[in-house]
């Protein structure tokens, strides 16, 4: 690469001397459209994180074992499907607008931060997981 072309594509051109085998390592526009759809994603995700806290059942422990499996099985699909749904729409939203400032696929990597943004919000998901598998770390035989 010349030094000219270089200098004409701003300070991230650097980056392409940056390589492993003859592959560029970093792509910094790549990098940018990760972090912007991660920014986007994030507040989504807190916000639903936060509304399935206020709207799901609370940790009881008067209810069964078996009963807050399935509770913990319905929450965490819950979790799954709105993380899954609201990464399509925020995709599709900015591919639409902004799609040629959007390089490869950025909402697999940005999808990375909106789970553990949406478990963080669930404290009584914690507690029923925690309730539940209590006795096996602490190597109980009566785990129901």
């Amino acid at each position: 690469m010349d030094r000219k072309k270089l200098i004409d594509e701003g300070p991230f051109g650097i980056f392409k001397l940056f390589k492993i085998d003859g592959e560029q390592v970093f792509y910094p526009r790549y990098a940018f459209s990760i972090s912007v759809m991660a920014v986007l994603l994030i507040f989504a995700g807190v916000t639903i994180g936060a509304s399935l806290e206020r709207f799901m059942p609370k940790f009881d422990n008067t209810k069964t074992k078996p009963e807050l499996l399935v509770e913990i099985s319905l929450q965490i699909a819950l979790i799954v499907t709105l993380t899954y749904l609201f990464r399509e729409i925020i995709a599709k939203t900015i591919k639409k607008y902004f799609g040629k400032y959007i390089f490869g696929s950025p909402d697999k990597f940005a999808v990375l931060v909106v789970a553990p943004t949406m478990f963080s919000q669930q404290d009584s998901l914690f507690d029923k997981i925690d309730y539940v598998w209590k006795n096996v770390r602490e190597v109980e035989p009566n785990m129901f």
